[in-house]
């Protein structure tokens, strides 16, 4: 008996979907006879379908579980015609009740899937050891700064501006939000800028910036490697900074971002919610003023330069 299922989208999406299979894995064992997951890591627009980009490349150890086995579209299909339920974007509460082999879809994003299990999963995310390579080049006792841009705006711009409703909007944060949590900094601390829009970044958030900064222009796993070994860092409101900071075992490691997220999923009017996924021990904003829906001004100067 088995689950499938399949990650897909951003690496830090990746690992919340991958840590809840493991999660409802070892759950339902305790009920029933289950002996394998079975995945398809697909590769999303961010990506180049490179050998290095695989999680299971990235974290070797999972290449070495006997329960956890990667699979290509073909398998999936084969192992999709023995399903007997299908559950998606559900969290699963009631384990004993679940019919298998179990297809699971979708995204079940919480931090307490990982927290309740953080020993076996920072064992289990173990860094190819490759990575150790870019150690030499950072102080990890600076900060590292998230700033997640990019498509994330187009979304933003084509519901406030456009007035698209029905569709995804994503937190982006204004450049007064990265100012405001540097004054927790002495100005001699120097920065790390990992960003996927230098330009913008160029345009609009480094004059705020009082810190001596450096743009980190790396691969996105090697920025996820990276953000997770800063003992300060200022996350954006993606989970690949965000999934970064779980793995950090920086003694006294400092995080900060922001206290709410945007309502997930389809929507017609903005809801603010208080965020599943930041760690407790973090210090966090929350005004909404930081938010780049709130400034449509900003909102589009930033799109029509981008």
């Amino acid at each position: 008996m088995y689950i499938l299922g399949f990650l897909s989208d951003g690496f830090g999406n990746k690992l919340y979907m991958l840590t809840y299979y493991i999660h409802i894995f070892f759950k339902i064992k305790k009920y029933k006879k289950i002996e394998k997951i079975y995945l398809v890591s697909y590769t999303s627009d961010h990506e180049k379908d490179t050998e290095k980009e695989k999680i299971y490349n990235i974290f070797p150890s999972l290449k070495k579980q006997k329960w956890l086995v990667w699979i290509d579209w073909d398998k999936y299909k084969t192992l999709k015609k023995n399903i007997k339920q299908t559950i998606i974007d559900t969290e699963i509460k009631e384990y004993n009740k679940i019919k298998l082999p179990l297809n699971l879809k979708g995204y079940i994003f919480d931090k307490r899937y990982f927290i309740q299990s953080e020993r076996f999963f920072n064992k289990l995310y173990q860094f190819n050891s490759t990575f150790k390579k870019l150690n030499n080049n950072f102080d990890y006792n600076s900060i590292a700064i998230h700033i997640r841009l990019g498509d994330k705006i187009d979304y933003v711009y084509d519901f406030v501006i456009k007035g698209k409703k029905n569709t995804r909007v994503f937190a982006v944060y204004t450049p007064e939000f990265y100012r405001d949590l540097l004054k927790n900094f002495d100005t001699k601390i120097k920065v790390y800028i990992f960003t996927d829009s230098p330009q913008i970044f160029q345009k609009f958030y480094a004059k705020h910036i009082k810190h001596k900064f450096e743009l980190v222009n790396v691969e996105f796993y090697e920025a996820f490697y990276l953000m997770s070994k800063f003992r300060n860092i200022i996350i954006s409101e993606s989970t690949l900074s965000i999934y970064a900071s779980y793995l950090n075992d920086f003694n006294k490691k400092r995080i900060f971002g922001h206290k709410y997220m945007i309502q997930t999923g389809k929507i017609s009017k903005i809801t603010y919610i208080e965020s599943n996924l930041i760690t407790t021990n973090a210090l966090l904003l929350n005004d909404t003023k930081y938010f780049l829906n709130e400034n449509s001004k900003l909102l589009e100067e930033i799109y029509s330069f981008n």
